[in-house]
């Protein structure tokens, strides 16, 4: 009997398998509707959210006076659904949060033609989330929020800024372009891989405490500026009116590159300014000095070539310009303004070029064969 055998173990194996499957037919009638409730220009503007839950548009949405959209409550997600939030210039405000609200989040649609596009009332931070809203052609700021967290969002072509931040913001993968003021002014907070270019202010400007990581500034009037402590790292300011990138007030470069800059005829790779830091970063093709730096600053094992002014020129004092590698420029160190005294310059390497005056504790400037371990050599 082994052929009724295989036949028998074929037949379970083909229908079993089906019975375990169970009916891969829908039951009739309508698909039960989600939680979600549908917002479009039908409803009584304002449109008002003051009930936690999930809200989506099912339409573009417009209002001439006042804010479009309101939301009153802490829970909201209100997902745009690819719609706009359309306003009329002066006067509207595209998404309004109010103060202290905690849980939002806005996803997947536009703001455009408002005063301000998504802006959150001034007062005790929430928490917002913003992601993948476009902002454009509003009157001032696309994106005026504090405490928030904003990811692959774009701002172009408004007035005033891009991006206007506060109270710790994270915004990961924005872009800011051709708008009238900075793309991105942070007050504190941090960037990570946005991209600013061609807007009439800075690229991005942000204050104490930020942290600004692998950011392009391409063709803004200036490039990246950063002061109070913060770091900017990995990012790259190419071709911007005037400045490239700029530290003050204590903060830290590295491994960043300024090329380009300045041209409107004026503008250095790179300004440490007050005890700011630069390390291993590149400075080249820009119309003044590569780098330019005034007090207490350090600028180590960075390079500096093809720049139309000095590689590094020093304005002041008890500045630290060590192991740099110069070349190209004119002169490639420049350490010779009355007001640069006390500085340390040593193992730095160029190609000639060295302009250091007395006042300062430089290292002799000696040719590779007979150079000190701390000497500064030229070739």
């Amino acid at each position: 009997m082994p052929g009724r055998s295989i036949v028998t173990c074929c037949f379970a194996m083909l229908f079993g398998s089906r019975l375990l499957a169970g009916d891969l037919t829908p039951p009739p009638g309508p698909i039960a509707p989600t939680d979600r409730v549908t917002l479009s220009a039908a409803d009584p503007a304002p449109i008002v959210l003051n009930s936690a839950g999930s809200y989506v548009l099912t339409s573009n949405v417009t209002r001439l006076t006042g804010a479009v959209i309101e939301i009153k409550s802490g829970g909201v997600t209100l997902d745009l659904n690819g719609f706009s939030v359309v306003g009329a210039g002066v006067g509207t405000v595209g998404i309004q949060i109010d103060t202290g609200l905690t849980g939002v989040t806005i996803r997947n649609g536009n703001v455009h033609a408002c005063e301000r596009g998504i802006m959150t009332v001034a007062g005790i931070p929430g928490t917002l989330l913003i992601e993948n809203v476009h902002a454009r052609e509003c009157v001032n700021d696309a994106f005026d929020v504090a405490n928030a967290t904003l990811r692959s969002c774009t701002s172009a072509g408004n007035f005033g800024d891009g991006f206007r931040v506060r109270d710790d913001c994270l915004l990961v993968e924005c872009r800011a372009e051709n708008n009238g003021q900075a793309g991105f002014n942070c007050d504190n907070g941090e960037l990570d891989r946005c991209v600013a270019v061609g807007n009439a202010f800075s690229g991005i400007y942000a204050g104490d405490r930020s942290i600004i990581t692998g950011c392009i500034a391409y063709a803004n009037n200036n490039g990246i500026t950063v002061y109070g402590g913060s770091i900017i790292k990995g990012c790259t300011a190419n071709s911007n009116q005037f400045g490239g990138l700029e530290a003050r007030d204590g903060s830290l470069l590295e491994s960043s590159t300024a090329r380009g800059n300045g041209l409107a005829g004026t503008g250095a790779g790179v300004v440490l300014s007050l005890g700011s830091r630069a390390t291993e970063c590149l400075s080249t093709g820009n119309a003044t000095s590569g780098y330019e730096v005034d007090f207490q600053c350090m600028v180590d094992r960075c390079e500096a070539h093809g720049n139309t002014g000095a590689g590094v020129r020093v304005f002041g004092q008890d500045n630290r310009i060590t192991a740099n590698h110069l070349f190209g420029n004119s002169p490639n160190l420049d350490a010779t303004l009355g007001t640069a005294t006390g500085n340390l310059i040593m193992q730095n390497t160029a190609n000639g070029g060295y302009s250091i005056g007395g006042s300062n504790d430089a290292a002799p400037v000696s040719l590779i064969g007979v150079a000190g371990p701390l000497d500064n050599i030229t070739y």
